[in-house]
């Protein structure tokens, strides 16, 4: 897949050569000697992926609240356990071994394809153990520190309260800046910051107006979450008088350096049942949006739809927001969502959904030299052997990959010249073991439940899982 200029163009029979970090070839011939040769036949040799939206870690706590939810959140799931009791707020240890959430972090993504990551708001320590753990497995990473003005947790009665702290936000900010100053540039200028406001209904005015102003002055992106939930529209709402885009603008913190996570629940989603602006906002201020449509889809909460935000001419880029990091099989949950919503089978194309993962997310972080095969471009590099049985004939390769494929089908990637997943494999990487590793311990949070839901309820009468486990005795040895 080269890129012209303009847009990606198929190259049947190509090749890419790269020479250090840089792209210095891309055509159907390369006549020169090389040190090595990499046989893609019959693979499809594509720009790096760019994974505009995820959070490190093991994702423990995503997994339990698959089928479940309060019903009071509206279908956000991360308010069932970001939210603990008050007393038991120590208990919320989603990152409790900082290098055990980078390690598991990078690791699957570089499987599954995606080489330019960007991390949202996870602490410090994890952030600075990701820049650490670059250095082997080397992504290209956008990170920084979340922070947010009021952390929110569940009363005795069961309801959400927001406990605000200005000076608190205010000092995560410093933090964040602080980090920036450290860690941008490292690992070979792979390592870039962000500043990462955690969500539009935990911000203050003054904070938000701060981030825009450090973001425009260090030339670093911003993301925040925005519109992710009725429960936050509406609580903008009663707070402001604006839905949640509005708030932003009037704030300041739009603008082409910004992105918005998920961004569906405009006022011009129906579900809002409000008078239609928000898309105009986003789209007239050049603010990006990143789209993560398993994690939505999975809440009930369709995007509607990705075509719409698409071709009123939003920068919208795609996400894998917790797990599966598969950024592949995100391009196809993208396209599909958008199909049956507008109920148009032209709606959610390939050519959408593959723009969104490369040239979008570039442009989202201010880049021309990633997201593409160009001469000059960054050696990101994902060749892709499509499975045979799961892929049938083929017609249009990029159809295809967005059809049939998923990560599974990765075998080769490279970032900034070096190889990084050969044959499937990432290099340097026990995966059984990093597994067992997050494993045990998302068994110790599993236990420890029972002190940060504000019923003290066990996590399997919080969450019962799809089938009860059977006792001993209850099937009979042979």
């Amino acid at each position: 897949m080269a890129h012209d200029g303009k847009e990606h163009r198929v190259l049947r029979n190509g090749v890419v050569v790269f020479r250090g970090q840089e792209v210095i070839h891309v055509g159907f011939a390369y006549h020169q000697p090389v040190d090595r040769i990499v046989d893609a036949a019959d693979s499809l040799v594509l720009p790096g992926f760019v994974n505009m939206h995820l959070h490190a870690g093991h994702a423990a706590q995503g997994r339990v609240i698959s089928d479940h939810g309060r019903p009071e959140f509206f279908g956000a799931g991360y308010l069932n356990y970001t939210s603990p009791r008050r007393e038991g707020a120590s208990a919320n240890q989603r990152h409790a071994d900082p290098d055990l959430a980078a390690r598991i972090t990078l690791a699957d993504l570089a499987r599954f394809g995606t080489t330019t990551m960007v991390e949202i708001g996870a602490p410090r320590a994890v952030q600075e153990a990701i820049a650490s753990n670059a250095a082997d497995i080397g992504l290209r990473c956008y990170l920084g520190p979340g922070y947010r003005t009021a952390e929110t947790y569940t009363d005795s009665d069961g309801v959400l309260r927001y406990d605000w702290d200005e000076e608190r936000g205010q000092q995560g900010l410093e933090d964040a800046i602080e980090f920036i100053e450290k860690f941008d540039g490292a690992q070979g200028g792979r390592i870039k910051g962000t500043l990462m406001p955690m969500q539009v209904d935990t911000c203050s005015e003054a904070l938000l107006r701060r981030t825009a102003q450090v973001s425009e002055e260090l030339g670093a992106p911003r993301q925040i979450h925005t519109a992710q939930n009725l429960l936050e529209f509406h609580e903008m709402l009663r707070r402001s008088a604006m839905t949640p885009v509005q708030f932003l603008e009037h704030c300041g913190f739009l603008g082409e350096r910004a992105s918005l996570g998920h961004a569906i629940l405009t006022d011009e989603h129906p579900w809002t049942h409000y008078a239609g602006r928000d898309l105009h906002l986003i789209s007239d201020s050049g603010t990006s949006t990143t789209h993560s449509p398993l994690a939505m889809m999975r809440r009930g909460i369709p995007m509607r739809s990705f075509s719409r935000y698409y071709r009123s001419g939003i920068n919208i880029c795609i996400g894998t927001d917790t797990y599966p990091r598969d950024i592949v099989s995100e391009m196809r949950w993208a396209s599909l969502n958008s199909k049956v919503i507008d109920g148009d089978v032209t709606s959610g194309t390939a050519t959408e959904v593959f723009n969104a993962v490369t040239v979008n997310g570039a442009k989202a972080l201010g880049r021309d030299d990633i997201g593409r095969l160009a001469v000059g471009s960054k050696a990101d590099i994902v060749v892709v052997k499509p499975d045979p049985l799961r892929w049938g004939p083929i017609y249009d390769p990029i159809r295809s990959l967005v059809d049939c494929g998923t990560g599974e089908d990765v075998e080769h990637v490279f970032v900034d010249g070096r190889q990084v997943v050969a044959g499937g494999a990432v290099d340097g990487v026990n995966e059984s073991e990093l597994v067992r590793e997050c494993q045990r311990e998302a068994d110790a949070w599993y236990e420890d439940f029972v002190q940060h839901d504000w019923k003290q309820r066990r996590i399997d009468e919080a969450f019962p899982k799809a089938f009860s486990e059977a006792s001993p005795g209850e099937f009979p040895d042979a």
